[in-house]
């Protein structure tokens, strides 16, 4: 029988490979559309996916701490962590900044600690390490100057992006207790749609925001990329977050890149080096590390 913990592994895998799906669908709409025209589009069409979920499945009003927590986490990790991540995207070079998120697992494991009391056993520690370091392998810089790309002001503002969303997946785990991780979805995402809607109206864009999804051939894609990452990346990482402790979670949700390198190398026609295979093979022995840990006894 299958246990919570292998429940959320398998959860964290689900989301991992749905962001990885998503990643892939969403790289050629960023052609036509701008990452904060994205980021809007995907949190309003998300909160009408996933308010047709809870119509059909049924949910619940939380309590009001509950509510706040979750609402929290979604303006921080969503709103704040977005506006924050595309400052920083101009000051950095794309690979570096990818590297500060990752670096992210660590910040959640320590936050994860502090707030919530969770130590994992040893031989999850050291599958998250090997996860991490499969993980480092393959997103560090390929080429030589990269990191002179980097600023103090885009540095600043990676560490923030990757310390909101830490805290904003420790924020949510508070709240999972008595929330199915399909109502946690929906209070997070309509949080962070409002931030973003005030973020956006402040700016006097939202309206050329909206006007943006009316070019042609736009709507049918978007759509399924939205539906993808809605349910198979949002969702399911809360699934994952609930069931597991927050920092095997998140080092799960962090194997995206390596989930990525088949679907970059068969529908992109992307190359993939020896170094992708390498730390492709670490990240796995990680999860195979991190599946005893929490295998039952």
């Amino acid at each position: 029988m299958m246990t919570r913990e292998m429940m959320g592994i398998a959860a964290g895998l689900g989301s991992a490979l749905g962001w990885a799906v998503g990643a892939i669908l969403f790289k050629r709409l960023g052609e036509s559309l701008s990452p904060v025209v994205m980021a809007f589009g995907k949190c309003a069409l998300s909160v009408v996916f996933l308010g047709a979920g809870l119509l059909l499945a049924g949910g619940r009003i939380p309590s009001l701490p509950d509510a706040a927590l979750l609402a929290a986490s979604g303006i921080v990790g969503i709103a704040v962590a977005d506006v924050l991540f595309f400052a920083a995207l101009r000051e950095l070079s794309p690979q570096i900044l990818v590297i500060f998120l990752t670096v992210g697992q660590v910040i959640t494991a320590v936050l994860a600690m502090l707030f919530l009391g969770e130590t994992p056993a040893l031989m999850a520690w050291i599958g998250m390490a090997f996860i991490l370091c499969g993980v480092s392998l393959v997103l560090w810089p390929k080429e030589r100057g990269l990191s002179q790309a980097a600023t103090r002001k885009g540095i600043l503002y990676g560490l923030l992006a990757s310390g909101c969303m830490s805290a904003s997946m420790v924020m949510a785990k508070g709240a999972l207790s008595e929330v199915s991780a399909l109502e946690g979805t929906f209070l997070r995402m309509s949080a962070g749609f409002i931030g973003l809607s005030l973020w956006l109206g402040a700016r006097r864009q939202l309206g050329s925001a909206a006007a943006s999804f009316s070019k042609q051939g736009l709507a049918v894609p978007f759509i399924l990329s939205v539906c993808v990452i809605t349910f198979a990346g949002f969702w399911l990482s809360l699934v994952a977050v609930k069931n597991l402790d927050v920092a095997p979670a998140n080092s799960l949700l962090s194997l995206e890149p390596i989930l990525v390198l088949p679907l970059a190398a068969t529908i992109l026609k992307e190359k993939i080096f020896a170094r992708d295979i390498a730390g492709a093979v670490v990240a796995t022995l990680g999860v195979v590390l991190l599946c005893f840990a929490y295998a039952p006894a």
